[in-house]
């Protein structure tokens, strides 16, 4: 079975171990957590920092049997230093995030297909509002039948609107649904509702 992975951007609102135990009650196999902030209205959990937070994020991995598919954020600016990156690396190292065979995965959400797009409307789609994968016009079973059947699925579909009116669970929950029933019919992914 497709392994599929609760990514950050689909509930931005949940702090890792929140994160992970809403990933299991669900049926989601991985989380990918996001450790650095993108910007600043938007959240990360600097669990290399908080040595609390990360013991904490470890215990909820141990209890539920979910694993770490990705870490996220690195931002690559003029005042960047590899080596500061290595306290990030080391979490994700402890996190079980980073062995070889987990290193390729897809990124797997929706959107409409527009003729053109102005900078607002890209800028509020790529943070606060996609679709989720089946939902509007990108070809995602054509794109799925050329990639290897286990390859690992992120599903990252922040749903800003949605999540402010039902909450984070139910975004999440829909996500993976609609994820398992554009999976079904192509690869024969084994659903259990």
């Amino acid at each position: 079975m497709t392994p599929i992975s609760l990514a950050h951007l689909t509930v931005p609102d949940m702090a890792p171990p929140q994160m992970i135990h809403l990933a299991a009650d669900l049926g989601y196999d991985r989380v990918g957590l996001r450790l650095i902030r993108v910007t600043d209205t938007t959240p990360g959990y600097a669990l290399h920092e908080d040595p609390a937070a990360l013991r904490d994020t470890r215990a909820a991995l141990d209890a539920t049997g979910i694993t770490v598919n990705d870490i996220k954020f690195s931002r690559l600016t003029p005042e960047f230093r590899a080596g500061s990156l290595l306290p990030f690396l080391n979490a994700g190292a402890e996190l079980a995030a980073l062995p070889p065979e987990r290193r390729p995965f897809l990124h797997l959400c929706d959107a409409p297909v527009k003729p053109s797009y102005s900078t607002e409307n890209l800028l509020h789609a790529g943070h606060a509002e996609w679709f989720r994968p089946g939902e509007r016009h990108i070809d995602l079973k054509s794109i799925l039948a050329c990639l290897p059947r286990n390859l690992p699925i992120s599903l990252e579909v922040p749903m800003t609107a949605l999540s402010a009116q039902s909450g984070s669970r139910l975004v999440a929950q829909r996500v993976l649904h609609a994820a398992q029933d554009l999976l079904r019919p192509r690869f024969g992914q084994r659903v259990e509702q």
